[in-house]
This record gives C-alpha cells, sequence and structure tokens, in this order.
C-alpha cells in the first residue's frame, strides 16, 4: 500500500522530507520508489538527508545514505550540511553515523564556518570533540579569519574552548581584524574563557 502524500495526489520531495523527520522508514521507500529523487532539495534547500538529520532520524539517516545512495555532503540554500546542522544541535549519534561514513570535514557555510566553527559557537562540546577526532582542523578559517576557538571565547564556550585546546587550536593567531581568541573572549565579556585562554598560553610557554 502506497504511503499517503500530503496534497493527496503524487508525491513529492516536500513527503519524503516529512517522512524523513517523522522516522516513517516505510514511507520514506514507498517515495524513493515512486520516483522522488533522494537528493531533491526542499524547504531552504534541504535534501531528505538533512531533513533526517536534524530531526535525529538515525536510522532514516542510515537508510538514505546507505540505501539510497543520499549525497551526504548535500547542502541547504546557506551551505549548510548535515554534518553541520547535526553538530550545531549536538546529535552525537547521527554525527557519529555522519562520521563513519566519511562527510567532507572541511565543508563550509555561506559565512566560511565548518561543522567545527559552528560546534564551537553552539558549545557543542561532544560533538565537537567527535569532529576533532576524526580529523577536522582545529585552526580552520572562516571567511572573517576566525579559527573555532575565536568563536568559542567570543560565545563564552568554555568547554568548547578546553576541547580545542586540547586538539592543538593555536592561541595566538589572529582573525583579520587583529584580534586574538583571548580578545575574542574579552569582547565578548567572557572572564572564564579569557582566563583559560590566558592560563593555556603561559603554559605553552613554560612548556
Amino acid at each position: 500500500m502506497s504511503a499517503a502524500t500530503v496534497t493527496g495526489g503524487e508525491p513529492t520531495a516536500k513527503d519524503l522530507a516529512q517522512a524523513c523527520r517523522d522516522g516513517k522508514a516505510d514511507a520514506v521507500r514507498d517515495y524513493l520508489a515512486r520516483g522522488i529523487g533522494v537528493n531533491d532539495h526542499v524547504e531552504f534547500g534541504g535534501t531528505a538527508l538533512v531533513h533526517a538529520a536534524v530531526s535525529g532520524q538515525e536510522a532514516i539517516v542510515k537508510l538514505l545514505l546507505d540505501e539510497a545512495g543520499a549525497d551526504i555532503n548535500a547542502a541547504t540554500d546557506g551551505k549548510s550540511t548535515a554534518l553541520m546542522l547535526a553538530s550545531e544541535k549536538g546529535l552525537t549519534a547521527i554525527v557519529k553515523c555522519l562520521l563513519e561514513r566519511k562527510p567532507n570535514l572541511e565543508a563550509a557555510d555561506r559565512h566560511g564556518r565548518s561543522a567545527v566553527h559552528i560546534s564551537a559557537i553552539a558549545g557543542k562540546h561532544a560533538t565537537l570533540s567527535l569532529l576533532l577526532e576524526a580529523g577536522a582542523k582545529a585552526n580552520a578559517l572562516d571567511t572573517d579569519g576566525n579559527t573555532p576557538l575565536m568563536l568559542a571565547a567570543r560565545y563564552g564556550k568554555l568547554d568548547a574552548a578546553k576541547a580545542l585546546v586540547a586538539a592543538g587550536a593555536d592561541l595566538k593567531a589572529t582573525n583579520a581584524a587583529g584580534h586574538t581568541a583571548a580578545d575574542c573572549a574579552r569582547h565578548g565579556k567572557s572572564k572564564e574563557v579569557e582566563d583559560f585562554i590566558i592560563d593555556a598560553e603561559l603554559d605553552a610557554e613554560e612548556a
């Protein structure tokens, strides 16, 4: 029996996206079998994989990638990939699932930010650590020359800052405005992160 559609007529990419968000595997398979492209874009340019990932539907993510051949690096109109969006939400199971299938760790959104930058801003240190362990660059630069550490500092994300420093983040690097990570923490009024970075700098000098 064919899955119902939003309009009651032939299925569209919107129906597939909704089934992915709802975790309805049978409906997803049915829509794909009826000709909906697995990489068709719907709202905000998101593919079925993006919708499944941000909804935390691990089984659907695996179905789309392993059975249907979804593009793991497909991006939204804002150039955000499933990995970036899952990282931002701290969805560790989804991030692990995606990393096992070797996505592009350096893919960047319209601000030049990779999944590492985005995890740092959101303060999702668990997903950030997974990305770093998978080989993502701790010193990647966005379009303004910001490293993930600078962004973690700017937004007061101490645990993210700790994970980045442990992974070898450059404490002395400067962005396009000439600011270091400590400067960014100061501008963001995050004394806790600023003190941590200053202490890390002193430790590095003494080592």
